[in-house]
């Protein structure tokens, strides 16, 4: 659930997401954008945004130096432009923060059980120790 609400005066975020910047990134650079505000809309993505024939006007490319660090809710439209510096390259670490009862990323994978649930095929789990296991479940 990428859920980003507000509940009886209180915020809830259930996935949050942390780019920590290696390298500068100036304007028009390319990289990582996002959408202000856009985790509050409660409405999908329109497509043309997603293939950027249109609502450009919308996305933000920011200016970062590196030892930056940007934190959002996963529930934000975010990605990435194409790189356009040749004279460097683009570095950067993410990471993404969920409580226990939630997972992240089952969604890339897209393969569905005969039960309706979603889970890694079973040929992931070929020479997988208990523990690397135990991490993919």
């Amino acid at each position: 659930n990428l859920a980003y609400n507000c509940f009886r005066d209180s915020l809830h975020c259930a996935l949050l997401g942390v780019s920590v910047f290696l390298s500068d990134v100036e304007d028009n650079d390319g990289g990582f954008c996002i959408v202000p505000g856009s985790h509050k809309s409660n409405f999908p993505m329109p497509t043309e945004m997603i293939h950027g024939d249109k609502y450009s006007e919308f996305i933000v490319q920011p200016k970062i130096e590196a030892g930056d660090v940007v934190l959002f809710s996963e529930g934000t439209v975010h990605g990435s432009l194409p790189w356009n510096n040749p004279k460097r390259q683009r570095r950067s670490a993410l990471y993404r923060f969920a409580p226990a009862t939630n997972s992240y990323g089952r969604s890339y994978f897209r393969h569905e059980e005969e039960d309706g649930v979603c889970r890694w095929p079973e040929k992931m789990y070929e020479n997988l120790t208990d523990a690397q296991r135990a991490v993919l479940e």
